[in-house]
């Protein structure tokens, strides 16, 4: 085994009027670190621009969001790993879905959730994004070339946060949401693949009749949850299960940690 060791530095802000560094991605194969593949785009999208979300949907299917520097325009790139010519150490980008959030801003928030297969068919997942009221809502993606979502929340409120887990079973996605008031933040559920009466299917997790700030960390398959009351009562925490009901105390969990990156390759962001 060989190790690669990396350049540490610091990167000061660029000065009033000075050049701002350009940033590139790279695929790195964990099995081969010397076979670097340099991602670029199809067309030419912004002299300085910012790349801000990197997401695999599929084990070959990778997804790159990046935004004008004023963070007003901003578009998602889809690269294809099956599409590498080996001879070539580049790939180029498929533009997917293009933003343009004039008189407002793109946050940089890491969104993308990829679905199981077994949800959405291959390379769907979910993001969160403004719909046409404004609103940041849940978007179900039907593939990763898709440019046009269908929304599976709707309302004069938001979405906060990344989204909290995916139950593969019931085809439901967890989120946090300042629900039904703006001082409240509340675990509300969602149906993945019923496009109709999506204002009827947000299933409250917690209490809502009461103000509540809770937070939820999920299982990996979302079957179970440790659930945080914060306040404005005293704090408490408990074992759910994915109904709803809870769990004993003693129960113990074991999680597999290689799902939780990829199996094959390592995306390397770098500058110039």
């Amino acid at each position: 085994m060989r190790w690669h060791s990396l350049d540490v530095g610091s990167l000061h802000y660029p000065l009033p009027g000075g050049k701002n560094p350009v940033v590139e991605a790279h695929i790195i194969a964990i099995d081969s670190p010397d076979h670097v593949v340099s991602l670029s785009r199809s067309t030419e999208f912004s002299v300085d621009s910012v790349l801000f979300e990197v997401a695999w949907t599929t084990s070959d299917m990778l997804l790159v969001k990046e935004m004008s520097r004023d963070a007003v325009r901003g578009q998602v790139l889809m690269f294809n790993w099956t599409q590498l010519v080996p001879s070539r150490p580049q790939l180029e980008g498929e533009v997917v879905r293009q933003v343009d959030l004039k008189p407002g801003w793109i946050e940089c928030e890491q969104t993308i959730f990829p679905l199981p297969s077994t949800v959405l068919g291959l390379s769907a997942y979910l993001d969160i994004v403004e719909d046409r009221e404004g609103y940041k809502h849940i978007a179900v993606f039907e593939s990763s070339r898709s440019s046009e979502p269908y929304f599976i929340t709707q309302g004069k409120w938001e979405v906060t946060g990344k989204l909290l887990g995916v139950n593969e079973e019931r085809k439901t996605v967890y989120f946090q949401a300042p629900y039904p008031t703006s001082i409240q933040r509340s675990i509300l559920s969602a149906n993945i693949i019923e496009k109709q009466n999506i204002i009827e299917k947000h299933v409250s997790v917690t209490p809502i009749a009461e103000d509540g700030y809770y937070r939820a960390d999920f299982s990996p398959s979302s079957d179970y949850h440790l659930l945080s009351y914060e306040g404005p009562g005293i704090p408490w925490q408990k074992i759910m299960t994915a109904d709803g009901g809870e769990n004993s105390r003693d129960r113990k969990f074991s999680f597999d940690v290689s799902q939780f990156s990829h199996p094959r390759f390592l995306v390397h962001t770098g500058r110039q």
